[in-house]
């Protein structure tokens, strides 16, 4: 009889912990915060006009490659400069909390 009382004890005590309406009571709340990154940081020049392989000399070939070379190194800095950019934006806003 004593287990029978302890029993319904126990849950009517564990009953006012949940909650009646069936809801789920959040522990943690997410909070999203999107960066924007400038335009002014996304430098990546391209080649749109590329030129016709079969007419291509040794000095062209070295022109283009040059080219590529310097806009390689443009976009790699540019995209290094971005990191940078998220990397103190996270800093930021892991100060804020």
């Amino acid at each position: 009889m004593l287990k029978y009382i302890s029993a319904i004890l126990l849950a009517i005590s564990l009953g006012g912990c949940w909650p009646f309406d069936g809801s789920t009571v959040p522990l943690v709340q997410n909070e999203y915060t999107m960066v924007n990154v400038p335009d002014s940081l996304y430098n990546c020049p391209q080649i749109k006009d590329l030129p016709n392989p079969a007419t291509l000399t040794d000095l062209d070939v070295a022109k283009l490659l040059v080219r590529l070379h310097t806009d390689n190194e443009t976009c790699g800095e540019s995209l290094e400069q971005i990191r940078q950019y998220l990397a103190e934006a996270r800093v930021r806003l892991s100060l804020k909390k």
